[in-house]
């Protein structure tokens, strides 16, 4: 999954993308595109960073919540 925002702050610095989440064998983890730009729980991320079910992402103007639902049987 990818974080696309609209550029937000002063001229509209923020990047197109600003994280991509994959699945891996250690959990979801979060990929910064642009280093130290998408923020998680208040620390910013320069490489990856494993998420846990409540965390919060902050990229820009928008603030999201990262939140595991396991599958139904």
């Amino acid at each position: 999954m990818q974080v696309q925002i609209k550029g937000s702050g002063l001229f509209g610095s923020a990047p197109e993308v600003a994280a991509s989440i994959h699945r891996k064998p250690e959990g979801y983890v979060l990929m910064a595109v642009e280093a130290g730009f998408p923020v998680v729980n208040g620390n910013k991320v320069t490489g990856s960073v494993v998420l846990k079910d409540g965390d919060f992402i902050e990229c820009g103007g928008t603030t999201m919540q990262f939140v595991i639902k396991e599958a139904k049987a």
